[in-house]
């Protein structure tokens, strides 16, 4: 998908979005406020898929999502049709936006989920089949 579709969302959209999921105003959001907003948007949501989503969001690995990470991860999602949690770990752990899942991409699944088994090189939608049979993480 890459950088060209940021260009094609509102921005304004996004800025309110960012702006729900950053409850306490620092212009971050943490795990837990990303955990309460995906609650509250999707009813109940598995802590663990949660943490995972927080995790591979966090493109730089500092406990928190800034702005430019939530917009990368919210131009990857906008072409999917009422996204469940596992199409939005699939789209965050594609980190290049190329619709597959290579290796170091999904290095960095099997590292957020303290696994060393790494499977093989896939499309973001054999991942997320996988995924949501418990293939990729356990039964999550």
């Amino acid at each position: 998908m890459g950088a060209s579709n940021s260009a094609n969302l509102d921005i304004n959209a996004l800025e309110r979005a960012f702006k729900l999921f950053d409850e306490n105003g620092n212009k971050t959001i943490c795990s837990t406020e990303f955990a309460n907003t995906m609650k509250e948007l999707n009813g109940y949501v598995n802590p663990q898929l949660t943490d995972l989503c927080f995790q591979l969001v966090d493109l730089n690995g500092s406990a928190t999502i800034d702005k430019k990470e939530f917009i990368s991860f919210m131009s990857k999602i906008q072409s999917i049709k009422s996204p469940d949690i596992y199409d939005l770990i699939g789209c965050a752990a594609d980190v290049n936006g190329d619709h597959k899942i290579n290796a170091t991409e999904i290095y960095r699944v099997y590292q957020c989920l303290g696994r060393t088994d790494i499977p093989q090189p896939m499309t973001v939608q054999e991942f997320v089949v996988k995924l949501r049979k418990g293939r990729i993480g356990g039964k999550l």
